[in-house]
Parts: structure tokens; C-alpha cells; sequence
């Protein structure tokens, strides 16, 4: 490519003063549009700031073992040095309809569950440093949206 015919124009100016620093938290949520904004709220009232892994069916690309994410998790994890992890599912989520077209939305969410509980029994255990993993699944009623922790007894 000609890099003489590429031209940069400033399209817009963020009021966010760039700070070059990181604070070793990482969010790792899916890309349903109906609940991003209320994730970075979440994330917003919960910490300074985030590293953002976003995919569709959040941790599901850990569990199906797709490499090439899982090394991009990793690189982030070791180069941003993550101590903190936020992970989300939610409910009526499109790609685990997907993978389970068969399920119903109680058996999905139970699947989802499991997974994020596996992710977070697989994560703890690889890499040492991870302080804590914050699980939990977003849930909507009468046009409200509810984060629910998930705790394990």
C-alpha cells in the first residue's frame, strides 16, 4: 500500500485525558448491543478503568478451546498485568442459541453458568497473579437490566 495516499483527518476529539497506565483489570463481556452500555456503567461504577475483551458468547470461546482467542486473552493478561477479571453472560444470548438451538433458555443458562464457573477454575489456575474473577450474568425484566453475581458455595 502507498502510504503517500492516505490522508488523516480528525474526525473526533475525546474530553477523556489519555493516561498511560495500566490498572490490571480486564472485562470480558459479550457483543450483544442491547447490553453494552449498561455494562460499561457497571464497569464504570466498579473500577478506574478496564482492558475490554468483547466476543460474542463472552467466555464461551475459552470453553470451546478456540486458540487464537485464547492467546489473545493471554497476551493480555501477561502484557496489561491483570489481577482483576470481570466476566459476563447474559440472559437470551444469540450465540448460545446458536450452539444450542435445541436448548431452552433455563438449559442455556445453566450451560452458561458451568462455563463461566469453568473459565474461572481454568483462569485462577493458569495464571498466578489473577487476584480476583468477579462472575456475572445480566438478566432483563420490564425493561430493566440486572447484574447478578454469581457465587460459588
Amino acid at each position: 500500500m502507498d502510504n503517500k495516499k492516505i490522508k488523516l483527518n480528525k474526525k473526533y476529539i475525546s474530553s477523556e485525558k489519555f493516561i498511560n497506565k495500566f490498572y490490571g483489570n480486564l472485562v470480558i463481556f459479550c457483543s450483544d448491543e442491547r447490553f453494552v452500555e449498561a455494562t460499561i456503567e457497571f464497569i464504570k461504577k466498579h473500577t478506574k478503568r478496564a482492558d475490554f475483551f468483547v466476543i460474542a458468547g463472552g467466555t464461551a470461546f475459552w470453553c470451546l478451546n478456540e486458540k487464537e482467542n485464547i492467546n489473545r486473552l493471554r497476551f493480555l493478561i501477561e502484557k496489561h498485568k491483570i489481577k482483576n477479571i470481570y466476566v459476563f453472560a447474559h440472559q437470551d444470548c444469540g450465540f448460545y442459541k446458536y450452539l444450542y438451538p435445541e436448548l431452552t433458555q433455563q438449559e442455556i443458562f445453566y450451560i452458561q453458568i458451568s462455563d463461566l464457573i469453568f473459565f474461572k477454575e481454568k483462569i485462577k489456575k493458569e495464571f498466578k497473579q489473577i487476584k480476583k474473577v468477579c462472575l456475572l450474568y445480566i438478566k432483563f425484566e420490564n425493561q430493566k437490566i440486572y447484574f447478578l453475581e454469581i457465587q460459588q458455595k
